[in-house]
């Protein structure tokens, strides 16, 4: 019986460490910028280059899409960014304007177009700032909200 109120007792306290895991992991300072890119066809661009600039800071952040034409650029600093993409055989992409919040996820799906390497297309535009891979709800607080 002692045992037994032990073990009950063990499986309680490990089940309130895993769920507040959970919520400390949930809290972050950074934010995602994610997408697909495809080509005029509508079919998935595998390996291609995906950058991401922070205008205010200047670091740079890497990646390249998956076999399923997708990429995700993880724990990046809020601020404005320039998402750059470039494949072999298409002109280069280049949009502006990025928003990254605390906790939140930007979507940029792009389309290449077919081209010389030395063309590009460039795109102003402020992408929106929604989850749509988890229900997650977060919110930006200024200063003045703070004070």
């Amino acid at each position: 019986m002692i045992l037994n109120r032990f073990f009950q007792r063990a499986s309680q306290l490990c089940s309130l460490a895993i769920a507040l895991s959970g919520l400390a992991l949930a809290q972050t300072d950074r934010g995602v910028i994610t997408g697909t890119v495809t080509d005029p066809a509508h079919s998935v661009v595998a390996n291609a280059s995906v950058t991401a600039k922070n205008v205010d800071t200047g670091g740079t952040y890497d990646t390249k899409t998956t076999n399923a034409g997708d990429y995700s650029i993880i724990l990046l600093p809020p601020g404005t960014y320039v998402v750059t993409v470039e494949s072999p055989g298409f002109q280069k992409y280049v949009g502006t304007g990025t928003q990254v919040a605390v906790g939140n996820t930007a979507r940029i799906d792009v389309t290449l177009t077919v081209g010389a390497v030395t063309q590009s297309v460039t795109v102003d535009a402020t992408a929106p700032l929604l989850k749509s891979e988890s229900p997650e709800q977060s919110q930006v607080v200024d200063e003045q909200e703070i004070k």
